[in-house]
């Protein structure tokens, strides 16, 4: 009840034009965990994407910089902030620059992600940064029109930036965001080699050289789990 009658509150206040958006946000903030599946278009999530500032701070309640002295006995509300904080960044999935159909402006993109990152250089975080945009990207959707993925805004900046940990971020988002899934018994990997293809055909159609390279990895990675998922299934039947 309690869920859904904030939910209510946060609707009425998503319509509004009397309050700032930064002002709704922080609210939604410490309410995430119970408005998060009821309340659409939260403006939490508008702030993050208009403000590159805003997401490192994010980060930076979660995670310390390479060289800051680690804090060896935080206070409840310290972690409480670091809890809420990193289920707002994994909750987090509009890319800055996509419209209401996903098609991404570049320039708005590319603006957003060097911003960040030149934050994230100033308080010594870059990789992890660079690992949560890379997750954020993993979520960009696929070209209306042909379904290939990712859009040639996202593969355009993966070749500019040229960030190991970015890549990294996206390609185990990309394994995560298949969630839970169901297989027959003696099934096999068929499943995950149908992954791997679609991965590869993404590969050959791309003009990026970092993409193509990104996507051949993905497509192996699927392939291993192909193989085990053989190996298991063989050994069920034998069971059986």
């Amino acid at each position: 009840m309690l869920s859904y009658a904030l939910g209510e509150v946060f609707e009425a206040l998503s319509i509004r034009n009397d309050l700032p958006a930064i002002e709704v946000a922080r609210r939604e903030y410490v309410y995430l965990p119970l408005i998060e599946d009821n309340v659409k278009g939260l403006a939490v999530y508008k702030v993050l994407t208009a403000d590159p500032s805003e997401y490192v701070g994010i980060i930076a309640n979660v995670y310390a910089g390479k060289n800051e002295a680690r804090v060896e006995n935080p206070t409840e509300e310290m972690r409480m902030k670091a809890r809420m904080s990193y289920r707002l960044l994994k909750a987090f999935h509009t890319v800055p620059g996509a419209d209401s159909d996903g098609v991404i402006d570049g320039a708005v993109l590319k603006d957003w992600v060097v911003k960040a990152r030149a934050l994230a250089n100033e308080r010594d975080r870059t990789d992890i940064v660079d690992e949560f945009i890379g997750q954020l990207l993993a979520h960009s959707k696929p070209v209306p029109e042909s379904g290939f993925w990712p859009q040639a805004a996202v593969a355009n900046l993966l070749d500019e930036i040229a960030s190991d940990a970015l890549d990294h971020g996206m390609e185990i988002e990309r394994f995560n965001m298949r969630g839970a899934h169901w297989r027959g018994i003696g099934e096999g990997g068929s499943q995950e080699r149908a992954l791997a293809a679609t991965y590869r055909g993404w590969a050959e159609q791309t003009s990026s050289a970092r993409t193509t390279e990104m996507l051949e990895r993905i497509a192996r990675g699927w392939d291993a789990d192909a193989d085990r998922e053989d190996v298991r299934a063989e050994q069920e039947m034998l069971k059986r």
